[in-house]
C-alpha cells in the first residue's frame, strides 16, 4: 500500500509540475499575441491615415498654381498634429501650408511651421524641393525684416532653380532678390537681379508676372539715375496694364511716371 500510494503521488506530481510551469508560459505569449494584434491594427490605421494625408498633399499641390485658395482648404483641413515626426510628409505638409498661405497673401512671420521644411529639405529630398523650402524661409524671414537672413536664403534658392533651368522660380527668386536690395539701398545689385527677373519672366510665358516685373525694372532703373530707359518701360508697362485692367499697377505707374516732371 505504502509503495502504490508513493508511485502514485509521483506519478501525480509529475503530471502536475509541468502544467504548473507551462501554464504562465501560455498566458505571457497570449498576451504577446494580444499586443502584436493591437500593434499590427495601430500600424494599419496609421499607413491609411498617411496614405489619405499624402493624397490630400499631392491634390493641395496640383491646385496651388490656379487654384490657391482651394490649396489652401485642403491643407487647413489636415491636422498636421499626429504625422511622423521628422517625416518627409511631415515636411511636405509644412512646406506647402506655408506657401499656400503666402500664395493667399497671408504675410506669415512665424517660422516654426517651414522651420519643419527646412530641417528635412536641407540635407535631402528633391532639389525642388529644396528649392521651394529655401524660397519660402526667405519669404518669412522678410517678412521679419531679417534681410540678411532672407538675402541668404533667396540667394540659395536662385542658385538651386538655376541648376534645375527653372526659368520661372529662378525670375520668382530673383525678384525677391532685387527687393532686398532696393530695401538695402543697394541699387547696382537690385538693378542686377530686377533684369534677371524680368528676362526669366519674358520666357515663361506669364503675362501678369512679366508686367510687374517691368514694374520693378523701371523702379531700379530711376534709382540708378537712368531716366530714359526707366520713362521707356513706365511707358511700356502701363500700356500692358491698361489692356489687361490691372488698376492699381496702372496708377503705381502714373505716380512713378510723375517723379519724372
Amino acid at each position: 500500500g505504502a509503495i502504490n500510494g508513493s508511485h502514485l503521488w509521483v506519478k501525480v506530481s509529475a503530471v502536475a509540475c509541468p502544467l504548473s510551469q507551462h501554464r504562465p508560459v501560455t498566458l505571457q505569449m497570449r498576451n504577446l499575441a494580444i499586443l502584436f494584434i493591437i500593434a499590427i491594427a495601430a500600424l494599419s490605421a496609421a499607413c491609411s491615415r498617411n496614405a489619405a494625408t499624402e493624397a490630400a498633399l499631392d491634390r493641395a499641390d496640383s491646385l496651388m498654381s490656379e487654384h490657391p485658395d482651394s490649396a489652401l482648404a485642403i491643407l487647413s483641413a489636415i491636422d498636421g498634429t499626429p504625422l511622423p515626426q521628422g517625416s518627409e510628409l511631415q515636411a511636405r505638409y509644412a512646406l506647402l501650408l506655408t506657401q499656400a498661405k503666402f500664395r493667399n497673401y497671408i504675410q506669415e512671420s512665424d517660422d516654426s511651421l517651414i522651420s519643419i521644411a527646412v530641417k528635412y529639405y536641407s540635407g535631402k529630398g528633391a532639389k525642388h524641393l529644396r528649392m521651394l523650402t529655401y524660397y519660402y524661409k526667405g519669404s518669412v524671414e522678410y517678412c521679419r525684416k531679417e534681410y540678411p537672413q532672407a538675402l541668404t536664403s533667396m540667394l540659395n534658392a536662385y542658385d538651386l532653380a538655376q541648376e534645375l533651368d527653372d526659368k520661372f522660380w529662378t525670375a520668382m527668386s530673383a525678384r525677391e532678390i532685387s527687393a532686398i536690395y532696393n530695401l538695402t539701398y543697394n541699387h547696382v545689385e537690385e538693378l542686377k537681379y530686377a533684369i534677371i527677373a524680368y528676362e526669366n519672366f519674358k520666357q515663361t510665358n506669364k503675362q501678369v508676372h512679366t508686367i510687374c516685373a517691368a514694374s520693378n525694372l523701371a523702379q531700379a532703373y530711376y534709382n540708378m539715375k537712368d531716366s530714359i530707359k526707366a520713362i521707356e518701360l513706365i511707358a511700356q508697362t502701363l500700356d500692358s496694364a491698361k489692356a489687361r485692367g490691372m488698376q492699381a499697377l496702372e496708377a503705381d505707374l502714373y505716380a512713378n511716371l510723375g517723379k519724372f516732371y
